[in-house]
């Protein structure tokens, strides 16, 4: 009979018992949605960056995509001019 690293007999070949075989499962598929979220966001910032290189501005971003988006580029001051609705418009002047 094995034991699992957590102590718990295993009745089965298994190295896990079916508790942290489930765990692990978890924490699988909670690091594959993280990794999701992630490159989704990478896509945002990469479509942001594309559009402020095509059109020299950035426009209809929030407070929090504006700063986002100043992130990628620390060495660079841009100017920042507030839309309508609470949006914001981003360029270099």
């Amino acid at each position: 009979m094995n034991k699992c690293t957590c102590q718990a007999e295993i009745h089965s070949s298994e190295n896990m018992c079916s508790n942290c075989l489930h765990e692990l499962h978890q924490e699988i598929k909670e690091y594959e949605e993280s990794i999701y979220w992630i490159h989704q966001f990478a896509n945002y910032m990469n479509t942001l960056v594309n559009e402020y290189r095509k059109y020299g501005e950035v426009t209809g971003l929030t407070s929090i995509g504006v700063e986002e988006f100043k992130q990628c580029f620390p060495h660079i001051t841009f100017t920042v001019d507030k839309e309508r609705d609470g949006l914001y418009t981003v360029y270099v002047w």
